[in-house]
């Protein structure tokens, strides 16, 4: 019951390309098959290339190819490549390879044609642990240098098979600054790489989420993606308790049993049922007391169906205990928050998880949350990320997301086997956090939304024109009003006559009248 809390995939965010396709371990496989005739290229808008006479291409200059190449002139690459011309050995004049340049300018869908043209484990294959000779970078630091907006899936195929094909020390491997491709993903924020990296190979991923030295900087990979997306820690939720009812109200007895032997309670209508072994355990309530404090729990009172007794039953979700839906209980009859499981985290947990299920006041959360705050461990915050059901944006989750980034190796050197499930958790709550920041700088400010949202001059000079139904009435009003004025003036000149003031008081009128 209540509305569904698993993360749900959001709209395609510019810093995150979604692809869900691509399904690799770090294990040596295969090359991918490739057509016997034009290596095909999907997604490619150039034509199939036409059998062409021999020395057909001879007139195709050197610099035209580099140009293809680093344009993204997809046409002249695969003529090239079927001529000759464009080899493993071919070099630029700063020693690079063209797969090189295509991906350092940024043309996965050239550099991931180039790849599956001389594809490894064949002669004359590309040497895929090639570097730069002044900055260290490898291919994989290249590829994740690519900005998120353009990490398409020519660039995520490429990054795959670049990954799985590389001998073993290119995935290791730190640049001049003492940065692996990891650190380079963090800093880009290039979240596809992280979960891919971290899914598919979860044992190797922990030799790179321990390397901690960038420019002489103890960082980590997961710390970088912690410093680029400026995810800060939440101020602690304020709790105070909650004033006590007056000692003429008295709610809190309508909870105890009456005696009728039936464990019911007096005037109650509705009743929960929590999940327990071997049977379900029932709480007896009142609908007007629950319906009122969630709304959630509102619309499920009302669509449940009534039993023979005439009451309303409502199951709790099967992830909650029925020690934790008494204390809720307790809270909704009694403003006050009867908790023996402080220090529990599983317990504190499935508290929080009811709060965010059914909608729960305000009070409920800042206390659990608070008292998760209390609990700073890095192995209690990475048991918060990956048992929370809650939403990402529960100050709670990203409080423990901030602890897991920043504390990742001391995790590693405890527990190993939670640093994968918590760092995939944290991710997604940079991502979410980095999301939410575009959208509101997207946002004009407050005077621009205003002028925006203003009437232009001419368009609101279109809306005061009278309409033709209005202009006749109009019409009509001038002519009434031109009669009474006549009128008026006949009956003043006739008043200024026998006064004898006759040409003054046409005068007179005029004037009253304009």
């Amino acid at each position: 019951p209540g509305p569904s809390l698993a993360p749900t995939k959001s709209e395609r965010p510019k810093v995150a390309p979604v692809v869900e396709s691509l399904d690799f371990t770090f294990s040596q496989a295969p090359p991918p098959n490739l057509p016997s005739k034009s290596p095909a290229v999907a997604g490619s808008a150039a034509q199939p290339i036409r059998e062409e006479p021999q020395g057909a291409m001879e007139d195709l200059a050197m610099d035209q190819f580099w140009s293809a190449v680093c344009n993204g002139d997809l046409g002249v690459v695969e003529k090239a490549v079927k001529s000759g011309i464009c080899h493993a050995g071919l070099r630029d004049a700063a020693d690079h390879s063209p797969l090189w340049d295509a991906i350092a300018f940024q043309q996965m869908l050239v550099a991931k044609f180039l790849f599956r043209s001389l594809p490894p484990g064949q002669p004359g294959a590309w040497d895929l642990s090639e570097k730069h000779h002044r900055t260290g970078d490898s291919l994989l630091h290249l590829i994740c240098r690519c900005p998120p907006e353009k990490f398409d899936m020519p660039a995520a195929e490429l990054f795959r098979d670049v990954l799985l094909n590389a001998p073993e020390t290119i995935f290791n491997h730190q640049n001049a600054q003492g940065c692996t491709f990891l650190h380079i993903a963090g800093y880009q924020c290039n979240f596809w790489v992280l979960r891919a990296v971290l899914t598919n190979g979860p044992q190797k991923s922990l030799e790179l989420l321990g390397l901690a030295h960038v420019d002489n900087v103890p960082l980590a990979p997961l710390q970088c993606l912690l410093e680029a997306t400026k995810l800060q820690a939440p101020r602690a939720p304020e709790w105070k308790p909650s004033e006590v009812l007056p000692d003429w109200f008295k709610l809190p007895q309508m909870l105890s049993r009456t005696a009728s032997g039936d464990g019911s309670v007096p005037f109650s209508d509705m009743a929960f049922d929590v999940p327990g072994d071997p049977a379900p355990s029932r709480y007896f309530a009142h609908r007007v007391v629950v319906a009122s404090q969630s709304q959630v729990l509102a619309d499920l009172v009302a669509n449940s169906p009534l039993v023979d007794d005439g009451r309303v039953i409502v199951e709790v979700d099967a992830g909650v205990s029925k020690e934790v839906w008494k204390c809720v209980l307790q809270f909704l009859y009694t403003t006050e928050i009867r908790c023996s499981f402080e220090s529990n985290v599983d317990m504190l947990l499935e508290l929080l998880q009811a709060c965010a299920l059914y909608s729960l006041p305000k009070p409920l959360v800042n206390f659990v949350e608070s008292r998760l705050f209390a609990l700073t461990k890095v192995e209690v915050a990475a048991k918060i990320l990956v048992a929370s059901k809650a939403t990402l944006r529960s100050a709670a989750v990203v409080n423990a997301a901030t602890v897991v980034l920043s504390k990742a190796q001391d995790l590693i050197s405890r527990q190993p086997d939670a640093v994968v499930p918590a760092a995939l958790r944290a991710i997604d709550v940079c991502e979410q956090h980095v999301k939410q920041a575009r959208a509101q700088a997207e946002q004009p400010p407050a005077a621009a939304r205003q002028q925006a949202t203003a009437e232009p001059p001419a368009q609101a000079a279109a809306h005061h024109r009278p309409q033709p139904a209005r202009q006749g009435q109009d019409d009509a009003f001038k002519q009434d009003q031109a009669r009474l004025a006549a009128i008026y003036h006949q009956q003043m000149a006739q008043q200024s006559r026998q006064q004898g003031r006759g040409a003054s008081a046409g005068g007179y009128a005029s004037r009253m009248m304009g």
